[in-house]
């Protein structure tokens, strides 16, 4: 059956060499959950972890996490909709700002309904995505002087996310600085930085992180386990926590280049996946029931080295299967790891089963155990119903 498999063992691996990075620099960190999709047992699985600080783009994920967790602190990863304010306050401890307007509603919602809600001002620093320059800051700043229900904890910044700008120490100092002067202006302590992500992750396992940083929102890097900046393998963070399994429909020998002249326009996906230097070979090809309807599938990273990608389309993965012996046959699944791109389009793929792999009990006090015999128990309710 074709699914999407989390493993948490290597997820659980991946938490505690993070957690234990961050703790070392003084810093605090949430985890960027968007890449489980609301999906639940992977959500329970990554609280029993130890995860108690989350933040997502999609609030329906983090009222499902606040179901789950019910005492997690939880952050919206986005300028929150000013059409959104109330399930906002309501769901998030806090969200990252850039709008006065946005402040104003969030303040009036957070009275409202009797709370308070943290902000982190978001700087431009050359990534084009959110954030205020120095000027457009101090005037937010204003703004919530005058905003009694808003606690103004820190300034954040985001880079990498949407142009790949690396950051860099110039990044760093600007806002150190920018903090200071925030502080002196306003008379108005700022404890954190939040502009730790992903990229900064392999420096911190290595002991070596930006000394301005001290709050990190980190989601690719602990599920996928690979440096954002080479695709290389983190030391001590496993690369198997998502692995996608395709079930072989037909496995037959022919010809790996097509017959006849392509016509563009005629297939949707054409030009995509097409590996060179096949013309005129043939060979074993499997069809697998996956296909570009339930996801980005030019990502993924056959397990085994003899698989080879050959296209795809809205429903079918072709692959070729390298050497002379197949030991492959109908029935049987074939196993990739995604990246970003395609884990991401899997887990939101309703079409996509997805499964968690068990581990070993965590803790002494059987946290773990009792994780584990839920799972069971779900399985066994879904079989005597279905």
């Amino acid at each position: 059956m074709t699914r999407m498999e989390i493993n948490i063992d290597a997820l659980q691996n991946n938490f505690q060499v993070i957690d234990k990075a961050v703790r070392a620099s003084q810093s605090e960190w949430c985890v960027v959950a968007k890449l489980l999709c609301g999906f639940r047992d992977g959500l329970e699985a990554l609280a029993a972890c130890g995860a108690r600080t989350f933040a997502d783009s999609r609030l329906r994920h983090l009222e499902s996490i606040r179901e789950i967790v019910p005492d997690a602190e939880t952050w919206y990863l986005r300028p929150p909709p000013l059409s959104q304010v109330r399930r906002v306050v309501a769901t998030c401890n806090g969200s990252l700002n850039t709008e006065e307007a946005v402040l104003v509603a969030l303040n009036q919602e957070a009275a409202r309904q009797g709370v308070r809600h943290k902000v982190i001002l978001m700087a431009e620093l050359g990534e084009r995505r959110e954030g205020a320059s120095p000027e457009e800051l101090a005037g937010l700043a204003t703004v919530l002087t005058r905003c009694p229900h808003l606690d103004w904890v820190g300034l954040g910044a985001n880079l990498g996310c949407l142009h790949g700008i690396l950051p860099t120490t110039e990044h760093y100092a600007q806002l150190k600085v920018l903090r200071e002067w925030l502080e002196m202006k306003f008379s108005h302590p700022l404890p954190l930085i939040s502009a730790g992500t992903s990229l900064m992750v392999p420096g911190l396992i290595e002991q070596n992180p930006p000394p301005e940083i001290n709050h990190y929102r980190i989601g690719e890097i602990l599920f996928l386990g690979r440096d954002l900046e080479t695709g290389k393998p983190v030391a001590r963070l496993r690369q198997d926590v998502f692995r996608l399994f395709a079930e072989i429909v037909e496995l037959r020998e022919k010809g790996w280049s097509p017959l006849g002249d392509a016509m563009s326009g005629i297939s949707p996906f054409a030009g995509e996946n097409k590996p060179e230097g096949q013309e005129g070979k043939r060979g074993w090809r499997a069809l697998l029931a996956v296909g570009r309807l339930d996801g980005e599938l030019s990502g993924l990273v056959p397990e085994d080295p003899q698989v080879q990608l050959a296209g795809a389309s809205s429903d079918l993965l072709a692959v070729n299967l390298i050497g002379d012996k197949i030991r492959y046959k109908v029935g049987d699944c074939l196993s990739f790891r995604p990246d970003y791109s395609s884990a991401l389009g899997l887990m939101h793929s309703h079409y996509i089963e997805k499964t968690v792999l068990a581990a070993e009990p965590m803790t002494a006090g059987g946290t773990w155990r009792r994780w584990l015999s839920r799972q069971a128990e779900r399985l066994r309710v879904r079989r005597i119903f279905r």
